[in-house]
Formats: C-alpha cells, sequence, structure tokens
C-alpha cells in the first residue's frame, strides 16, 4: 500500500501485479500488470521518488511510475540470483 492509502498492490504466483485504488474503504481493481514471468515475491512503493519497484524469482527488478503505474525499467540480476529479496 502506498503511504497516502490510495493504492493497494499485490503480487501473485504467476507473475502479475494487481493495483487497487482505495475509495472509501472499498477497493476497484484499476489495472493488472503481466511483466515478470514468475512468482512476484516483493512490492516497494516510494511516494518520495513517485516509484513502484517489484522484484520476483525470475531475477528481475521492475520499476514502475506512481501513480500511473508504467514500467520505465526493468533490471535482470546475475544468473543463478534470484530477486527475492533485493528491494529494501
Amino acid at each position: 500500500m502506498d503511504k497516502e492509502e490510495k493504492y493497494l498492490y499485490a503480487g501473485s504466483k504467476i507473475g502479475a501485479m494487481y493495483v487497487y485504488k482505495i475509495n472509501d474503504f472499498t477497493l476497484h481493481l484499476e489495472s493488472v500488470l503481466f511483466d515478470h514471468s514468475q512468482e512476484i515475491t516483493y512490492i516497494s512503493v516510494s511516494n518520495v521518488l513517485n516509484v513502484v519497484a517489484t522484484s520476483g524469482t525470475d531475477g528481475f527488478v521492475n520499476l514502475y511510475t506512481y501513480p500511473n503505474n508504467r514500467m520505465f525499467r526493468s533490471i535482470k540480476l546475475k544468473d543463478n540470483l534470484p530477486a527475492d529479496y533485493v528491494i529494501c
């Protein structure tokens, strides 16, 4: 969830990230992003930088603009190094 509690981000085992907008204590699915090929293990939101970062078992770290959720960078880590807990 972002700091202002306007958006909720959820990863999945199939590599999809679900973006929900929060209105009056109700979740509305805004978009589904399929940029990972395997499980998303971590999502971090920075309201200061306007960035959402995801990492997954496919070895990629993806960066998205916030709040419009457009991927602007995908970083492949070294072979055999999954991105499970790279983002802090």
